[in-house]
C-alpha cells in the first residue's frame, strides 16, 4: 500500500489527499485572492500547469499590492512552491520555500507557527528525494515549534508526526513509525469532529505499519475502520 503524506493544513486550504500549506489567511484583497483560490482548485485537481499559471500570476500580484517582504507574498510563494514539489520541480520548489521561510522569519518570531508549515513542507521535499536526514531533522523541528506554541496534544501535529513517521517507515524503524503514527491517531480521535480525510489517512498509513511489524489483527481492524470512514464520507 502506499503510505500517504499530509501536509500542514491551514484554514485557506483543504485539499483532497494531501493538506497542502499555502500560508496564512491573512485579509487578501481582489485578484490576488482569485489568483490564489483558482491556482489551489486547479492543484486540488491534479492540473498542475493551470494551476502553476495562477500561482504565478498571484505571485506577481501580491508582489505589486502588498510589498516584497510582505507575509502576503511569502504564503504566495509557498503555495507556487507546493505545486513545483508536485510537478517533480525539486530545486524550483526548494529555492521558493527558502524565499518563503527568509519572509516569514523577518515578519514573525523563529518559532512562529508559520515556519513549523515551511520545515514541514521542505521535510517532505528531502524525503522524497531520499536526503532523509534533512527530512528528518525539519519535521522534528516543525513538531517541536508546534509543541512550544500549542502543546503536545494539538491537531496541527498531525501532518509533521505522520510524515515522520513515513520517514522511519522508509527506513525500516517500524516501532518508531509506529509511536509517532499512534500518536497522530490519539490526537485525530480527540477531536470533537475528526476530519475524516485526515483520519482515514492515518489509519491507513498505521495499518500498514502493523502489517509491516507482524500485527496482523491490528491492521486488519485498522483497515476495515478506514474503509467504514471512506463509505461514510461518500
Amino acid at each position: 500500500m502506499i503510505r500517504k503524506n499530509i501536509f500542514l493544513p491551514f484554514k485557506f486550504l483543504p485539499v483532497a489527499l494531501m493538506l497542502s500549506v499555502t500560508g496564512p489567511a491573512y485579509t487578501q484583497t481582489g485578484s490576488f485572492k482569485a489568483s490564489m483560490i483558482k491556482s489551489k482548485e486547479f492543484h486540488k485537481h491534479g492540473q498542475y500547469a493551470r494551476a502553476a499559471v495562477e500561482g504565478k500570476n498571484a505571485m506577481q500580484l501580491a508582489l505589486k499590492t502588498f510589498g516584497e517582504n510582505h507575509p502576503n507574498v511569502a504564503s504566495a510563494i509557498n503555495n507556487l512552491a507546493f505545486i513545483f514539489h508536485a510537478q517533480g520541480k525539486y530545486d524550483e520548489a526548494e529555492t521558493l520555500y527558502r524565499q518563503a521561510l527568509d519572509i516569514w522569519k523577518t515578519a514573525f518570531r523563529d518559532n512562529h507557527p508559520y515556519i513549523a508549515t515551511i520545515f514541514n513542507n521542505m521535510a517532505e521535499l528531502y524525503r522524497v528525494q531520499n536526503k532523509l536526514k534533512k527530512a528528518e531533522e525539519l519535521y522534528k523541528a516543525s513538531i517541536t515549534i508546534i509543541v512550544q506554541n500549542y502543546g503536545n496534544a494539538h491537531i496541527r501535529l498531525v501532518p509533521s508526526l505522520n510524515n515522520l513517521s513515513e520517514l522511519f517507515s522508509q527506513t525500516g524503524e517500524y516501532q518508531d513509525a509506529i509511536a509517532l503514527s499512534e500518536t497522530a491517531l490519539k490526537i485525530i480521535r480527540s477531536e470533537q469532529k475528526p476530519d475524516k480525510m485526515r483520519l482515514k489517512i492515518v489509519l491507513e498509513n498505521l495499518a500498514d505499519l502493523y502489517a509491516k511489524s507482524g500485527m496482523a489483527k491490528r491492521s486488519k481492524f485498522l483497515r476495515t475502520e478506514a474503509l467504514a470512514v471512506h463509505q461514510g464520507d461518500q
